[in-house]
């Protein structure tokens, strides 16, 4: 069995395995291990959960059965990769939705010891559900929600229409399997009242976090990015562009892909002053920050001594990103731009985060008279 350890005079994981391809031998003519470094560090999440799935794999290799010849070509690390990325090839973001998922299927396929397509069942994807709500930190695996363990499956099962193609499966069992989708929770729209309220709270608080805090909080309000994608570097991601005129920012979106805008013109001001300081990130990163905003909308109370959560459900740092679309939506924007500005890849996802209600849609009346 393949495994993974640490050294005390190395920051990255090794890994101990058998090969057997390259098989090696010790001075007694013994079978023995191959102890190799990974390129994965052991202090990084990410890194942790990369570094388990490459032991899952090469674990998966030692306990695959010969089953005449060709039959190696049958397992997944031969040929599912492989088969993502030409399937995928011109559409980079669903490739990396694609890849993401086959990490935790390919870890979740080695811990029932399923080689090969031809050993996968159908309740072997209900068993999934559950077995993918349950986090385990020491493998790298975290929790996942009932709708991305769904979207997972629906990648396996992709991944097994070519198996059976390929006649490495007699068929797919994952074919309609009736798994539902959970409704997702709607983010409210802050209003321009909340919003306010926010921006005084954040300037009475004290202690470490403010300025993540009021940072965060004033790139998301005007340009609508995600939590994480507001950590930044002001010397490298925000540069001036002297032919133009303008401030240029570089945010990082999911599966990091770069994606430059032109700078609010609100926010210049504070990233004037951040260069100026000549600091290398908008604010001290730390794991609690989801907390640290969850517990501070807490805080944020009306004259009623009512919070934010309770004024408005499901209200969290992500309702800043709802607001900027809604508005955007609501002032005539066309959703091609009002997509860009934000990176959204799919109409549908971006229609989700709209809030407009009747009023909005007065001029569509009068335009029917």
């Amino acid at each position: 069995m393949a495994s993974i350890y640490k050294r005390p005079d190395c920051k990255f994981f090794w890994i101990k395995y058998h090969d057997p391809a390259r098989p090696l031998f010790n001075a007694h003519g013994k079978r023995v291990q191959r102890r190799e470094p990974t390129e994965f560090r052991h202090d990084l999440a990410a890194d942790v959960r990369r570094a388990h799935a490459l032991k899952a794999a090469k674990t998966a290799i030692e306990l695959a059965e010969p089953v005449g010849a060709g039959a190696a070509g049958e397992f997944w690390d031969a040929w599912v990769v492989a088969f993502l990325e030409a399937k995928y090839r011109n559409a980079a973001t669903t490739l990396i939705r694609a890849k993401t998922a086959w990490r935790s299927l390919r870890m979740f396929l080695a811990y029932r010891r399923i080689n090969r397509p031809r050993e996968l069942k159908r309740e072997h994807a209900f068993e999934y559900l559950t077995w993918r709500a349950k986090p385990d930190r020491k493998a790298g695996k975290y929790r996942a929600s009932h709708n991305t363990a769904r979207l997972e499956l629906i990648f396996l099962s992709i991944v097994m229409d070519e198996a059976v193609l390929r006649h490495y499966a007699a068929g797919n069992p994952l074919v309609k399997l009736g798994i539902k989708r959970d409704e997702a929770r709607i983010r409210p729209e802050f209003t321009q009242a909340v919003l306010d309220e926010i921006a005084a709270a954040i300037e009475r608080e004290k202690g470490p976090y403010k300025t993540m805090l009021r940072n965060s909080f004033w790139i998301a309000r005007w340009h609508g990015r995600r939590f994480a994608e507001t950590y930044l570097n002001p010397m490298k991601d925000v540069v001036y562009d002297a032919k133009q005129r303008i401030y240029l920012i570089t945010f990082r979106n999911k599966g990091g892909k770069l994606s430059t805008k032109k700078l609010h013109d609100e926010l210049v001001p504070l990233f004037e002053r951040l260069r100026a300081a000549r600091v290398a990130e908008t604010f001290p990163y730390s794991k609690r920050m989801s907390r640290v905003w969850h517990d501070f909308l807490k805080r944020v109370k009306d004259v009623d001594g009512r919070s934010i959560p309770e004024r408005f459900p499901n209200a969290c740092f992500h309702s800043l990103r709802v607001t900027v679309i809604s508005r955007m939506a609501r002032n005539r924007v066309p959703q091609r731009d009002s997509m860009e500005y934000v990176d959204h890849a799919s109409t549908e996802i971006h229609r989700a985060y709209r809030r407009v209600n009747a009023k909005d849609l007065a001029d569509c009346e009068k335009a029917v008279r």
